[in-house]
């Protein structure tokens, strides 16, 4: 809203003694106080001016807040979702992790429990082949002294 216009008095000369005798020729000092006058008149009216630009410009300026006051609240609420979400991603990272230390574990207890079953069957694989062997010579043994009696 623009400020309320001021009102600037007007000068009114009174009239002097050499105009009422004289008659309408003005003096030296009378033609001053008209140019000066003028010179107020123009001057209010440059003042009329600008302060209208100004009325104008403040709704600008009023329109201009609004809207950077508005782009800081969106900027803010970002900012808000931006830090809600980091916050987020920084305990499932935390969770992730847990759970793959938690995997790695599991894993390694397996592959110790294999690597021990590996080598028990490498033993007992082993003693098989060893029986084995040792049946083979048994039964050519048995074979042999059923060949000598018979």
């Amino acid at each position: 809203m623009p400020p309320p216009r001021r009102m600037r008095p007007q000068l009114v000369k009174p009239p002097t003694e050499s105009e009422d005798e004289d008659g309408p020729e003005p003096s030296a000092r009378e033609q001053a106080v008209s140019r000066h006058e003028e010179d107020f008149a123009r001057r209010e009216a440059e003042l009329d001016r600008r302060e209208e630009a100004l009325a104008g410009s403040e709704g600008f300026v009023e329109a201009g807040t609004a809207d950077i006051e508005r782009r800081e609240r969106k900027v803010k609420q970002m900012e808000q979702t931006l830090q809600e979400r980091l916050l987020e991603l920084d305990e499932r990272e935390v969770e992730v992790e847990r759970r793959e230390a938690e995997l790695e574990g599991a894993f390694g207890l397996r592959e110790d429990r294999i690597e021990m079953r590996e080598s028990e069957l490498a033993e007992l694989e082993e003693r098989l082949r060893r029986k084995e062997d040792d049946l083979a010579r048994y039964v050519g043994q048995v074979q042999a002294q059923l060949a000598q009696r018979g």
